[in-house]
C-alpha cells in the first residue's frame, strides 16, 4: 500500500485519501521507528537460507527453500536405499517418507 500510496503523491494525493492522511502518512514514513522497522524487515527479506539464498516465494505455509531441502533429503536417502538393497521395496519406501517427514 505504501508505494501505492507513494506513487499516488507523486501524481498527486489520490482522491480517496485526505490531504490530512497523507500528511500523517509521510510523517510517519519518514520516522525514525518506522525507518528503523523497514530496514529490518529489509535485511529479513535478504537473509540468506541455508545457503540456497534469500527465501522470495513460499509454497504456503513452507518456504520454497524448505521444500528444497526436504526433496534433496528424499533423493538422498532413496539414493542410499537402492544402493544397499538393490532395489526399491514398500517398506524402504515408507521408512523413506517417515525419515523425510
Amino acid at each position: 500500500m505504501k508505494d501505492i500510496l507513494k506513487k499516488s503523491v507523486q501524481r498527486g494525493v489520490p482522491e480517496v485519501v485526505r490531504r490530512t492522511s497523507m500528511d500523517e502518512l509521510n510523517t510517519y514514513w519518514r520516522s525514525s521507528e518506522y525507518v528503523a522497522l523497514s530496514e529490518t524487515n529489509r535485511a529479513n527479506r535478504n537473509t540468506d537460507v541455508g545457503g540456497y539464498g534469500p527465501v522470495l516465494h513460499i509454497g504456503g505455509s513452507i518456504p520454497i527453500t524448505a521444500h528444497k531441502r526436504k526433496l534433496e533429503t528424499f533423493v538422498r536417502l532413496r539414493d542410499e536405499a537402492l544402493a544397499s538393497e538393490g532395489g526399491e521395496s514398500s517398506s524402504s519406501s515408507s521408512k523413506l517418507q517417515e525419515k523425510c517427514g
